[in-house]
Formats: C-alpha cells, structure tokens, sequence
C-alpha cells in the first residue's frame, strides 16, 4: 500500500506541474480528431500528442490489453475513435480506443514463415513489421506487407476503408524493388505519404545477410501507374545502404520533400550514398544529399548513420544520428554546400536506435544505453548536454510527448512503459507491459496512450478527453426596439471541429436555432431573432461532439422597448423682440414649443465675400459675392411647454449683419425643425 500510495503522489505532483508546463507553451492547445495517423505523429515525425492538454493521472483504459493474432513490431494508429494496429500475421485491426473492442479485422495474405527467409529476427512469421500510414482525406489506411503467394515472397501494399477494413479497388499491388530478391531486404522503415504517393523504404534482414541494397519505393495512392524507385550503393559488386531507421520513417517537409539516412555499405571503395542524408521529392528524384568525411570509418565499423532518420528542427535544420552515438545538425536547405553544421557525442554509450523527439528546445536521443537529451542553443546552430537529466538505462525507446511527460519503452530487457519527467528524465510513472519488439514507441491520442507489446495492445488514460469548451454570446445590437431582428453569435473556444449551438429565449428554443452548424474554422454559431416587448435571457448551449465537451455561455439579457411614435417637437412663433438693435440693449427672444426641450441659439455674423475656387472668402476681389457666416455667440437654456420668452446678450459684439437659427431638442432626442432669423447690430449713437 504504501507504494502504490507513494506512485500517485508522484504521479499528482507531476501533473500540477505538466499543466503548468502545458499552459506556458500554449495559452490553449488546439485540439481536434484524434489523429496520430504515421509513425511519430506526422511527416515530420514531431512525436507530440495535440489532445492531451489536461493531464491526468495515467491508469489502465481497458480490463485488459487486446489480444491479437501475431506480434506487433509497428506502432499503433489512431484517427478518431478508432485505434489501428498491424501484426506479423499479416492482419490489420481496427479497435475501439476507449473499449479494445475490434471494431474490424482483415487478413491481408499469408505471412511468410521466418524460416523462409535467410536471416532475420522476426518469427514465427513476417507480415506487416513497418508502421502504416493513414491518409484521412481518402479515408484509407495504407501498409506493407510480406506474403506467401503460390510459394514466393513477394511485398504488397494493402489500402483498407478506415471505417469498414474492406479492400480499396485497385489493392493489393506488388512493391518489391526491381533486382533484389524478395527474401534478401525487409520492409522495415516506417511508411510515408508525400505528393499524393506512398514513399516505402527497404533494408536487409537482420543478421545483414545475402546481397540486397538499401531501396525507396514510390507508388500512386490511387495503386495505379509504375514503380519509381530510388537504388542506394548500386555500384558493381557493391552492396547494403539500408533504409531502416530501427521503424523510424523518412521525414517530409512543407513542400512534400523527403528526407532519409541510409545504413553502411559493404565493400564498398568509394562512397555511392551510403552513409549519407539523402533529398528526394516524392518521385524519388534525388535533389541534394551529405556524406560525412568518415563514411568509411562508418562503413567498416558497422556505426552506420541510417539506425535512424533525419528529425526536421526549427531553423531549416535536421538532426541526425546513428549507431556511432554522435548527433549531428545538417542543413536542409543546403545539404550539398552547407551540409553539417555542428556535431557532438550524445550517447554516452552505444549508438541511437529510432526516432529522436524536439520538444521546447530540447532534443530527446533514444540511445541503447538509455534514453539522453540535449539543449538546442538559442541560435539553434549548437546543442549541449541537457544540465540535470538523467533517464534510467532502461528507457531506450523511441521517446513521443503526451500528457506532459516523455514516454519511452524498455524494449531492450525491461518490458517497461516509462513516463518520464521531460526536465529531469526522472520516473513519474511505470507499468510493466511485457516484451517490446525492438525499438517499439507507443503512440497518443484522444486522452489516451496506447503501447504493444508482443500480441497484446494496452492502453493507459493519459488526459481528460474530450477537452471542456467555453461558449460566449453576443448581440448585433445593444439598443433593441419592438420588431427588430437581432443576430446572436456564440462563439465556442477552443474552435471545435463540428457540432451544433442550440440557443434559447426565456428557456425556450429559438425557432430554427435548436441545432445551428459550428464553423471549425471560427468556431462561431448565429442565429437571427426578433425579441418581443420585455426583458428576455438569452443563452446558447455547445452540444459537444465526440471530441469536445459540452458548454453553455452565461446569460445575455435583451430589453426591448416599444417602437418611438411619430410625434414631432414643435418649434413655432420663433422672432426677436427688434431686428435691428444695439449690442448694448440685445433682444428679447420669443418662440412656443409643443414640450419641453433645451433651446439652442446660435448668433453667426454675416460677412461679406467673394467666391474663389469655390470657397467664399472675406477681403477677397474677384469671383461672385457670396456670404461668410462666423459664429459670435451661442446660448442654450430650457424651454418649458408652451410660450417662452428669453433676452439674449449681445454685449461686447460688433456692429454688423447677423443670423440668428434657433433649434430645440427634447428628452428622448426630438429634433424640431430649424428656423433662421436675419438681423443687425447698430452702432451705439453717440
């Protein structure tokens, strides 16, 4: 007891701490579909799960890990509410993620006895041993699979319905490279989709036996047209350039090129892009590659560079490792005349297997020794030792980030899952799973993890899922008058991918707005209403969908008040007591009003002028005359109902033409009509 009590006190102290973490790099993580869809997430092989933004205590998912009919040496998938997992046993499941439940299974072929091939570590049986890659946009997952047909070995890429599991017309299509025999290489490296073609990697089998050499091939998505491939080290008598990655797959950038690192050759005098970086766009054109001064040393020593593949890094940078334990940064842009940037050691022993992970300016190494980390300089051109890392020696796997912890597997001896603290590489949580295949990396999605080990599936609760919502209200207008329509806007955050905004009046549904379509791309629901007389609460309600939680905005109160009338302000019997008079004595105004209003006299003087280029100007002496007005005083004061005299002072003010307009305003803002009243200061007889 006191050790399971300890483990959840870890486990809670680290979650208070990831949620920190999780808040700092991202004021509100977007989330959507579950979508872990290829080997390390994406294309550029990020290894970082988007869902798990409110991390929880990691418990089992399931009863009990799925059983299944062969070993699982790929990584599982999810899209949705499906998880996807392929066996030796040449099938491909599709699971429910929050049950283990198999939704659908197919049998691709016949898997080819172990003992067929010359060499190998894999048995009974070799199936599908790379990791799929899902194209949603299609609705198919796409594999590779090693069958038995009429007593040969032949590799065959598969597309399945990812809802269904039934084949894809035009499916299954043969993609062994031309020139090697089928049982020499394995189709080891991870799949990768580029340009609208599946990109399939080849190496030797274990034990690197026979003649074989290190392949890509590239087929249509739709399985029509030719192969186009890409040959490592095919010169005469010369061999090996494995494309394996220890199950990493090439890396794919914006503009759909792929990047790859190929394995040691054998024989080899001359260097023929092995041991290399190698760019290819997805016909597998070569456009640029890199080979290291020491490719021979490399080659002779079996400290190849292809144990892994390229990690694309802020900056156009790649981060590139092998069997000698070294990481290196390489340009990307630049491959053949910039080429490496820096180099250091970073396993302290042995050599990196699989994908590394960039996570905050940290690089995460899966070396066999267990697992290091080095700290990406500000310039991102250099890399030191990580200060206070330390990782147990057990955690080799390929490393991935879900729920605010690094997870990496013992698949060396332990049989351990590892959840580990991404500043100190310190155990916050374990679970025995059983025995890995080599270089096996779970995968995240949907507030889950889900790792295999041998023919068992497991999956843990990582993070609250579906992520909560918060819904907002608001108005077209603020001021709202019987009969007017209004357009309510909710506005549901963070932007979910669909469902429906119900919105109400006085607890009751808004006719035509009881399930209103959310836009993904905003976010926001409207709807047009026009709200009787009264004080009405409106709100709006989020229904939530299978990958965002439910929410309803805080209430947004509407008066309406009645429509204004038509009733006029009336502005009559408007004079002065004299329309001449002196600046000393002034003149009594007079004026009636149908309510009471604030009265404004605005006295302009009249001044004398000519047109010129369209304006009126004083003192000017040519172009048509014309009258400047120039305001000398103004008076306002408040008029009662009815007959209103007031004497106005015109003290201080020069003899001349003047022009008198008067104008009254009520309460609620009537305006009466304007009347002018022309008339003239005198000067003052001595």
């Amino acid at each position: 007891m006191r050790t399971s009590l300890l483990i959840i006190i870890r486990v809670t102290g680290l979650l208070a701490a990831a949620i920190a973490v999780l808040a700092l790099t991202s004021s509100m993580a977007t989330a959507a579909v579950p979508a872990w869809t290829t080997y390390d997430h994406d294309g550029a092989r990020s290894g970082t799960d988007p869902d798990s933004a409110a991390p929880t205590a990691p418990t089992a998912a399931w009863g009990a890990p799925a059983q299944l009919d062969g070993s699982v040496w790929s990584e599982p998938l999810v899209y949705g509410s499906l998880v996807y997992v392929a066996t030796e046993n040449d099938t491909i499941y599709a699971l429910n993620a929050a049950t283990g439940a198999v939704v659908w299974q197919r049998s691709v072929g016949a898997a080819v006895p172990s003992g067929d091939l010359p060499c190998g570590d894999i048995s009974p049986t070799v199936g599908i041993t790379s990791t799929p890659a899902i194209d949603p946009a299609l609705g198919r997952i796409y594999a590779v699979a090693d069958v038995l047909t009429g007593g040969t070995a032949q590799h065959q890429l598969v597309a399945l319905n990812l809802a269904t599991g039934a084949p894809v017309a035009g499916f299954p299509v043969a993609v062994d490279p031309p020139g090697d025999a089928p049982t020499a290489i394995l189709q080891r490296g991870s799949l990768a989709l580029s340009g609208g073609r599946v990109i399939i990697p080849y190496g030797g089998n274990d034990g690197d036996c026979g003649t074989y050499h290190g392949w890509l091939v590239s087929k249509a998505q739709d399985g029509t047209g030719a192969l186009t491939t890409f040959e490592v080290d095919p010169g005469s008598g010369e061999h090996g350039g494995a494309i394996w990655g220890s199950g990493d797959g090439p890396s794919v950038d914006s503009a759909g090129h792929v990047f790859v690192e190929t394995g040691n050759g054998f024989g080899s005098t001359t260097p023929d892009l092995q041991e290399s970086v190698v760019e290819l766009d997805p016909q597998l054109d070569m456009l640029a590659h890199w080979t290291p001064s020491n490719w021979k040393t490399l080659d002779d020593n079996d400290t190849d560079l292809g144990s892994a593949e390229p990690l694309p890094l802020p900056g156009g940078l790649l981060f590139v490792a092998g069997k000698d334990g070294v990481g290196r940064l390489i340009s990307a842009t630049a491959l053949g005349t910039t080429g490496q940037v820096f180099s250091a050691p970073v396993c302290s022993s042995g050599g990196v297997y699989g994908a590394s992970l960039y996570r905050a300016g940290v690089i995460y190494v899966p070396c066999s020794g267990g697992l290091t980390a080095v700290s990406l300089s500000s310039s991102g051109t250099s890399f030191t030792t990580l200060a206070g890392f330390s990782a147990p020696a057990g955690a080799s796997g390929p490393p991935i980030f879900a729920s605010g912890l690094v997870w990496s597997t013992g698949w060396r001896s332990t049989g351990i899952l590892y959840g580990l603290d991404p500043a100190t590489g310190g155990i916050r949580f374990q679970t025995t799973l059983g025995t890995f295949a080599h270089f096996a990396t779970p995968s995240a999605g949907g507030g889950r993890l889900f790792a295999a080990a041998g023919t068992k599936l497991s999956a843990l609760t990582i993070s609250t899922f579906p992520p909560g919502t918060a819904t907002t209200l608001a108005a077209s207008a603020d001021r709202v008058t019987a009969g007017m329509t209004v357009r309510l806007t909710a506005t549901v955050a963070p932007a979910p991918d669909g469902g429906t905004v119900a919105f109400t009046q006085s607890g009751a549904v808004i006719p035509g707005c009881a399930a209103v379509s959310v836009a993904a791309s905003s976010g926001q629901a409207t709807c047009p209403v026009t709200p009787a007389l009264g004080s009405h609460p409106l709100q709006a309600t989020y229904a939530g969908d299978a990958y965002f939680g439910a929410s309803t905005s805080a209430p947004l109160t509407e008066v309406v008040t009645a429509r204004p009338g038509r009733a006029r302000l009336q502005l009559t019997r408007v004079r002065l007591s004299a329309h001449r008079f002196t600046a000393r004595h002034g003149a009594t105004l007079s004026l009636s009003l149908s309510q009471a209003a604030t009265v404004h006299v605005v006295l302009s003087r009249a001044l004398g002028g000519r047109t010129v280029r369209r304006r009126c100007r004083v003192g000017a002496r040519h172009g048509a005359r014309c009258t400047v007005r120039r305001r000398a005083r103004r008076f306002r004061f408040a008029g009662r109902a009815g007959r209103n005299r007031r004497r106005l002072n015109f003290r201080g003010l020069t003899a001349g033409r003047y022009v008198a307009t008067v104008i009254a305003v009520s309460a609620n803002r009537l305006k009466s009509r304007t009347v002018t009243i022309r008339c003239a200061i005198l000067r003052r007889r001595r």
